[in-house]
């Protein structure tokens, strides 16, 4: 009886750890919209934010393009122990296979050239957990989606705990993102 008990527990195990680092891309995909929304369109400054034994609470940060003052939104991102997420503005060009994409004109927030011209910005929210390392969440503002997706090499969402920054300078705000280490493994979206 062990030996056929002990294997099934494990699987549904594993199959919760998936779900739980499903939903917390979803829920901070929820927290994305919810900050783009109430600063009229502008976009979060990209975060990576490794696995913890806890869950935790992390408030997005909030940079003013007024007098470049950096400080902390009002929306938070919840991350279930043992999840790792990255999430990164994206202004790629082609799909996650290097297929080329038509210019988006929605689906993210917004940034401003160094030309100063407003364009649309779209981001990508990766998610992992580490007790169930075969796949990851990635979600995807240009197609609006979640997809799970293999992960042969078990690369978390993220190892380390950054902040994305903006530098402020006379032609424009320029947007410094984070690379996640998902896109960078696996060279995808043409990183």
């Amino acid at each position: 009886m062990m030996a056929i008990s002990v294997p099934v527990f494990m699987g549904v195990q594993r199959a919760a750890w998936d779900v739980v680092a499903q939903l917390d891309v979803k829920h901070a995909q929820n927290s994305i919209t919810t900050y783009i929304t109430a600063s009229g369109g502008d976009v979060p400054p990209s975060f990576t934010k490794s696995a913890k034994p806890y869950k935790r609470t992390y408030v997005l940060a909030d940079f003013k393009h007024v007098n470049a003052i950096a400080d902390t939104s009002d929306v938070e991102v919840t991350l279930s122990p043992d999840v790792s997420l990255c999430y990164t503005l994206s202004n790629t060009t082609v799909d996650k296979n290097g297929v080329p994409l038509a210019p988006s004109t929605v689906g993210g927030g917004r940034t401003w050239g160094a030309d100063g011209t407003e364009t649309v910005q779209n981001y990508r929210i990766y998610g992992t957990n580490k007790n169930a390392l075969d796949h990851f969440y990635v979600y995807d503002s240009r197609t609006g989606t979640v997809t799970r997706e293999p992960n042969p090499d078990h690369i978390p969402a993220a190892s380390r705990d950054t902040e994305g920054s903006v530098m402020f300078r006379s032609s424009g705000v320029q947007y410094m993102s984070n690379y996640c280490d998902i896109d960078l493994h696996y060279h995808l979206y043409g990183i």
